[in-house]
């Protein structure tokens, strides 16, 4: 990867317990530019109540790559 025209956005959201990929997940919703920053938009994922997963501790995290900017990286819950 070119990171002079490219670089690379990683949200981290610490330890959960659960399994499965949408047990203590997390999931980027939108990136905007907005007042001179690019935000992140991000939501904690849950599995549906009652469902079964296995009792481990995951840390879940979501990169992604975005065109190379120098403006400040906020990040958001909605």
């Amino acid at each position: 990867m070119d990171f002079s025209q490219k670089m690379v956005v990683g949200v981290f959201i610490g330890e959960q317990r659960g399994s499965g990929g949408s047990i203590g997940g997390v999931e980027v919703l939108e990136v905007m530019q907005r007042g001179g920053s690019m935000v992140v938009s991000v939501r904690e994922v849950q599995s549906p109540r009652g469902s079964v997963g296995l009792q481990v501790l995951t840390q879940p995290f979501h990169f992604m790559v975005l065109p190379r900017s120098e403006v400040p990286v906020k990040f958001e819950q909605p």
